[in-house]
This record gives structure tokens, C-alpha cells and sequence, in this order.
């Protein structure tokens, strides 16, 4: 079965004053993935911005944007059509050296994978999970440790500002779908399994409203590498592998790599700023 989906995204900012800008970097179009396919795609960007695509140090698919003079509002604009294959997560045989965890990379994969096998943080430990004491399969671990997250850490919609430090998050005991994202990351790469976290959008075309995690707006989560599976998907904020309802459009070590469209604004005083997203998802 095919689902076929229209995203309509917009972002908008507006300025007390005209002021200018740095280049911003736009990661709004989806990653390569096999169940996936762009049938359309289009990006708008205001002020008679020029516009130059390309991929970043982490194969994101990027769109460069260079505002060539002041002005006191910045618009970016997306529109695609995707069709979407079922997906089962479950689809792999893991490698025979990482069946059980702990595991170890293979001297060729580590090379590969030291960036993300680095903690971003002091170590932490979570008080409601605990590593295996003796050799457990590598994805019921994984599993385990993605419902316990989701059972433990309380759901909070929070549209702006960064995403919480792992520390900051077992402290309040909730957040929002990037502080679990980062708080999973951190603790698998303290379990030495190599972990990125994504952003991308979650369709939940089958979820009651009151339900729905990201309705409106992107979603955070955690891709952990297994010898076999690959980048496998982990939600902690639903507790689940990821599926076909999930759309990634940018991966990388950090919040700020996954950020859907950053860069920085001049004036030579303090200039009242806002933003504004609008985020549509539907079934075609």
C-alpha cells in the first residue's frame, strides 16, 4: 500500500527593522530512504533571495539561502508530494557480531562511526532503566530502553528555544520530542552504541488529535547504527521503532545539525524579532 502525502511548510520571520543577513542554511527535503519518493518538490524563499542546493558534511540535503539586502521580513517556503511504501522496522538480520549487547564494532565500522560513539555530555544514568548484566539481543535492549524513556520522561510541546541537555530533561522529567531525542542519544553513546538524532515529520493521519505528538510541527528522534539493521529509528517520545510515518529530513550529531533553518541577522541595535511556522500535513 502506497500513502501518498502533501507537506506544505512555511516559515516566516519579521523584523522591528530592516536588518541583514548571514547566509542560512534551509534542511527541509527529505533524506534518502528506500520506502520514500519526492514525486514533487518546490522551495519558495522571500526578498530576492538567491538559492543554492547542495549536501552537508552529514549527506543532509541542504538548500543554501543568500538574502542580498536589509529587510524586515524572511520567508521560506516548502511544498512536496511524497509516496510512501509500508515499512516494517523489523526487516533485518543483525550482524553476528552485535546480536547481543553489549556488542563491538568491527575495527572498520568504529573508524566510520568514532564521531558518534563520542558523548556530547558528562555521563548520565538513568533512574528508571538499567543495562542487561549479562548478554541480552541487541534490539529487545534497544526497545526496552525506547519504551522506558517514553514511559518515565512526560510529553511537553514546546515549539522554541534549544533542545534541553540530557542532564536538564532527567532533572524536569519531560520535554519535548528533541530533549528525549537527546537524552536517548546520550545515553547510547555512553552504552558505546554509535547514535544520531533526526528531525523530520511524523505522520499521524491515524492517531486521534488529542493523541498526536507533532501535530503542526517537526518531529525529534533517535537513529542508533546496528551491523546488519543499519540507522535504526528509535522514538522515545511514542515509545516505538520508526515506521513509514516517519519522514527524516536531516541528521547529524548535534541539535544545531538538524536544525530546519538557521543562520543569524545584523543591525547595529537590538531589533524586535518573531517567528512564525506553519506546518501542513495530508493525505492526497
Amino acid at each position: 500500500m502506497i500513502m501518498k502525502v502533501l507537506v506544505e511548510h512555511r516559515t516566516t520571520y519579521t523584523y522591528g527593522q530592516a536588518v541583514s543577513f548571514s547566509p542560512h542554511v534551509i534542511r527541509l527535503f527529505p533524506r534518502s530512504a528506500p520506502h520514500i519518493r519526492i514525486a514533487s518538490q518546490t522551495l519558495n524563499v522571500s526578498a530576492d533571495a538567491n538559492t543554492m542546493p547542495g549536501l552537508d558534511i552529514y549527506d543532509n540535503i541542504i538548500n543554501t539561502v543568500f538574502l542580498p539586502r536589509e529587510t524586515k521580513s524572511f520567508s521560506a517556503e516548502t511544498r512536496l508530494v511524497l509516496e510512501i511504501d509500508e515499512f516494517n522496522p523489523f526487516n533485518f538480520l543483525v550482524a553476528s557480531h552485535a546480536l547481543f549487547c553489549p556488542f563491538t564494532y568491527q575495527s572498520a565500522e568504529s573508524a566510520i562511526l568514532s564521531p558518534f560513539l563520542e558523548p556530547q555530555e558528562a555521563p548520565i544514568t538513568l533512574p528508571f532503566f538499567e543495562m542487561p548484566k549479562q548478554p541480552e539481543p541487541t534490539v529487545e535492549t534497544l526497545i526496552a530502553i525506547t519504551q522506558a524513556v517514553h514511559k518515565n520522561i512526560e510529553y511537553e510541546r514546546r515549539d522554541e528555544g534549544e533542545a534541553r541537555s540530557a542532564h536538564e530533561t532527567l532533572k524536569e522529567k519531560r520535554g519535548a520530542c528533541r530533549d528525549t531525542a537527546v537524552l536517548m542519544a546520550e545515553y547510547l553513546r555512553q552504552q558505546k552504541i554509535a547514535t544520531r538524532i533526526v528531525s523530520g515529520y511524523l505522520c499521524e493521519f491515524d492517531v486521534r488529535e488529542s493523541k498526536r505528538r507533532a501535530e503542526g510541527s517537526l518531529h525529534a528522534w533517535t537513529e542508533a547504527f546496528i551491523p546488519g539493521a543499519g540507522w535504526l529509528g528509535l522514538d522515545g517520545t511514542n515509545g516505538i521503532l520508526c515506521n513509514e510515518n516517519f519522514v527524516p529530513l536531516a541528521a547529524g550529531l548535534r541539535p544545531q545539525d538538524i536544525s530546519p533553518l538557521s543562520g543569524l541577522y545584523y543591525h547595529d541595535s537590538d531589533v524586535e524579532s518573531e517567528m512564525k511556522t506553519e506546518l501542513n500535513l495530508s493525505l492526497m
